[in-house]
């Protein structure tokens, strides 16, 4: 015997999709309009990159196996 389900629970679960779908449709249109913003300014570099300090030669010396 098929279980009897009533309009109700059809009409419950109709609005959940629903609302599910246009959540998901909300979702991926709200990255495209993120990318409209400008890009942040950073900071340029200055360029002086990583330096082996003598207290970081120390330490790699001391590190050693």
């Amino acid at each position: 015997m098929a279980p009897n389900y009533s309009d109700e629970r059809r009409s419950f679960l109709k609005t959940v999709m629903l609302f599910g779908g246009a959540a998901a449709g909300a979702s991926l249109t709200r990255g495209a309009l993120a990318s409209d913003r400008p890009a942040l300014m950073l900071p340029e570099k200055s360029g002086k990159g990583y330096r082996e300090t003598e207290h970081i030669s120390k330490y790699y010396q001391t590190a050693r196996i």
